[in-house]
């Protein structure tokens, strides 16, 4: 058993939790009585020990001090604050109760998370906002390079960078609620993410952007053993080691591309890709613009029941198949596939690949759907329309899909085709006739640069080098 004491002017209580197994025993009530008790049964012992685990770092949070005998030494009161907000990073009271402590301890960063919770207030006059910004500049410009510890010399100097001569700052950063919530970093080192990888700065980071990194021939850096000896992207094997990654819930894998664009490429390896994945549990949306991701493994994790968004740029292998039967998807509302030209037996999905996920029943979240480079052709739009997802979907892109007229007047006699937002058939194969059944739904369309079902150019399958032909 442990128990727990908390005392204050208005009143002096005591809270006391037994755990046996897979049940716990809580007793509770103003100390000098019996107090109340309520015992808890659970599936298992171990979903009894995270109960009980929780249980306790609330109290903690609260200004419980803990009296049991021989127990292990008590965390102090500001450990005990930061586990609350690292188990829940989203309680807005845990927050204040932060900073509310630091501001007792005289530490200038509760005043700045203060000031930030403010912002965050959207009744704030415009003459208030200017005056919470002008001080958080303040307590930012004073103290930001104490706060970001290790990572200052990166963060604030830029130091470890190579300029590419790009505009945009190398790495770039930003504070939410006094904690590093954004990092979007570009040109990166090893030396950089080793520090990165030890800073318990990062424990709340929400976003994380990682664009190209550094090319690093091995001898170029210090050896050890993060580093795989034939890496081809040295920075990104260090960063694996972190503990901290564990509240990102946006993660963007490469740089993102312009969809208006026909031709974008990618100089990024995504060999850890989903070692990244897997130490993010909280993970909401994922933005894969590299290659070399192993899609099979990526697309068959059970750790991805958070996840909304996920965009998959660049591949020349996505089994579709996988990704519609796993059960941890069920949430997915976007899922945007855009393949790479590599070889043209591989390099484009095929009508299988679509038809699993439209009539998934896994995928029942979908509400924006991207099947670029498709085979499909007509008997693609038959299965969009049998299949009843357009009852629900508000985004249809199948550019490059090989439909033709037949096509597109079966999606038009969709009445459901209506519920779409915007449909994207660029590039495919309509003549004025399909274009004028789908204007005829009232439906936003695209369909620039069609092709001629019979044209060489299209029976040769040169359409597949839009898109990546790196």
């Amino acid at each position: 058993m442990r128990t727990f004491t908390f005392s204050d002017v208005k009143s002096h209580k005591f809270w006391n939790i037994d755990l046996q197994g897979d049940s716990f025993t809580v007793t509770y009530g103003r100390q000098g009585t019996a107090g109340q008790t309520q015992t808890k049964k659970f599936a298992s012992a171990a979903a009894a020990q995270k109960e009980h685990d929780k249980l306790v770092k609330e109290k903690l949070a609260k200004g419980y001090v803990e009296t049991t005998p021989s127990a292990k030494p008590k965390a102090s009161l500001r450990e005990a604050l930061e586990d609350a907000l690292l188990a829940n990073p989203d309680d807005l009271a845990a927050h204040m109760a932060y900073a509310d402590y630091l501001q007792e301890q005289g530490d200038p960063r509760g005043e700045f998370i203060q000031v930030q919770l403010a912002l965050e207030d959207e009744s704030k006059s415009t003459a208030e906002r200017k005056a919470l910004q002008k001080r958080e500049k303040q307590l930012l410009d004073k103290h930001g390079r104490e706060w970001l510890g290790d990572l200052a010399p990166y963060l604030l100097d830029q130091m470890g960078t190579k300029k590419r001569g790009w505009d945009d700052p190398t790495y770039q950063f930003q504070f939410r609620r006094g904690w590093l919530d954004c990092l979007e970093l570009r040109n990166y080192g090893v030396a950089f993410t080793r520090v990165l990888a030890r800073a318990p700065q990062i424990r709340l980071l929400q976003r994380l952007i990682l664009n190209e990194d550094l090319y690093e021939e091995p001898g170029t850096y210090e050896p050890g053993d993060d580093v795989p000896a034939d890496s081809y992207s040295p920075a990104l094997p260090a960063l694996l080691r972190s503990p901290y990654l564990g509240n990102v819930r946006v993660l963007q894998f490469g740089e993102q591309v312009d969809d208006k664009e026909r031709y974008f490429n990618c100089r990024m390896s995504g060999e850890t890709l989903v070692g990244f994945v897997k130490l993010m549990p909280r993970l909401k949306e994922l933005y894969v613009l590299s290659q070399g991701v192993d899609t099979d493994q990526l697309f068959s994790l059970k750790t991805l029941n958070h996840l909304r968004i996920l965009q998959v740029y660049h591949m020349n292998n996505y089994p579709l198949q996988k990704l519609a039967r796993n059960p941890s998807l069920g949430n997915l509302t976007h899922l945007l596939c855009h393949p790479h030209y590599l070889e043209r037996e591989e390099a484009y999905l095929r009508l299988p690949h679509m038809r699993a996920v439209v009539r998934s029943t896994t995928l029942k979240s979908l509400t924006h759907l991207r099947l670029r480079q498709c085979d499909m052709g007509d008997k693609g739009a038959e299965e969009i329309v049998a299949s009843g997802i357009l009852k629900r979907l508000k985004l249809l892109d199948l550019r490059n899909g090989r439909i033709t007229d037949a096509g597109a007047r079966l999606l038009a006699g969709c009445p459901d085709l209506r519920n779409l937002e915007f449909l994207n058939l660029n590039r495919n194969c309509l003549t004025a006739d399909g274009v004028a059944a789908l204007k005829a739904t009232g439906v936003k369309f695209t369909v620039d640069g069609q092709w001629q079902p019979t044209g060489n150019e299209y029976d040769d399958q040169e359409y597949l080098f839009e898109g990546d032909s790196e």
